[in-house]
């Protein structure tokens, strides 16, 4: 199972390193990412009931495939994306490309909740990823609202509001709803 484990990257410092490399600005898109690393994303609305996406490599000479759920909104599939992106730069980081593997990403998978650290792992390169820590501190410290941040990053606002949470930063009486 993959998961940031003592003597590899943080999570967090791969969601920058691959961000750098394929930076064109704010909000970060993961399809370009992903397709700039080589990955075929396509969407589906025939995968299971609680199945958001599946990550896939069927040989070590197949493409890496990305397959979304069709059916769920722009922002959970970008959400999603960004997640299964996670899982491939560690397996890419702890040299696994090179051989068939999957992932299946359940709803349940993609909770703050989730105690498997691998899905932990992958969670905290998404959220890094789509909401920059250092970023999104400038910004507050600056003064910005939440409703500014918000747009420029272009995630929900109740996903943005758990992330200043996260990071211990204050929200206004107004933020906090």
């Amino acid at each position: 199972m993959l998961g940031h484990n003592a003597g590899e990257k943080a999570p967090e410092e791969l969601a920058h390193q691959i961000s750098s490399a394929h930076w064109v600005g704010y909000p970060v898109d993961p399809w370009l990412i992903a397709t700039r690393e080589g990955l075929r994303v396509h969407h589906s609305r025939a995968l299971p009931v609680k199945v958001l996406g599946v990550l896939v490599r069927e040989s070590p000479d197949a493409p890496i495939m990305l397959v979304l759920d069709g059916w769920e909104s722009w922002d959970r599939q970008r959400f999603t994306l960004a997640h299964m992106l996670g899982h491939y730069v560690r397996l890419r980081e702890n040299g696994g490309l090179g051989q068939r593997f999957g992932f299946v990403e359940e709803t349940l998978d993609l909770s703050l909740r989730t105690s498997n650290p691998a899905e932990d792992d992958a969670n905290r390169f998404a959220h890094e990823l789509l909401m920059p820590e250092e970023a999104i501190r400038i910004w507050c410290r600056g003064g910005t609202s939440i409703e500014v941040i918000r747009a420029v990053l272009d995630v929900p606002k109740h996903v943005l509001r758990e992330r200043l949470r996260a990071l211990n930063l204050p929200l206004t009486n107004n933020e906090k709803q």
